[in-house]
């Protein structure tokens, strides 16, 4: 078992905090701190399992029949030569949460669109009844 996006993906948000990608529940530390963000980054590849929580929301998917972020980095990088380098072979960089789109894998914390959708929670799910 294993996620292509934790040693070819690097997203980094406007706070410098970096994760391996967008749905990823917190973060491996922040980008100015290189040295501690590759060691958690390191230690968690190391033990990666469906355990972890930080990846809670693909095994939800895969548990449902839909194809996962976990399974479409795997199918990406697959295609273009499973490799683990020392650097990213994508980089996702957000200067800021201006997006005009509210994709259901988001929230508000990357989507601005999201903002008058949710109900503030760090998650930024639709509340039905609104």
């Amino acid at each position: 078992m294993r996620c292509a996006a934790h040693t070819n993906n690097l997203e980094v948000d406007q706070h410098g905090n970096a994760k391996p990608c967008c749905i990823f529940r917190g973060t491996w530390g922040n980008i100015q701190q290189l040295d501690q963000l590759e060691q958690t980054k390191q230690k968690f590849i190391n033990n990666f399992s469906r355990s972890n929580q930080e990846c809670q929301q693909c095994w939800e998917h895969e548990d449902l029949g839909f194809e996962s972020k976990r399974q479409q980095f795997n199918h990406l990088i697959d295609e273009i030569e499973y490799t683990v380098l020392p650097a990213p072979k994508i980089l996702e960089i957000k200067f800021s949460n201006l997006c005009n789109l509210a994709c259901t894998t988001c929230g508000p914390f990357a989507s601005s669109t999201w903002k008058p959708l949710s109900d503030g929670t760090k998650r930024g799910y639709i509340v039905t009844g609104k």
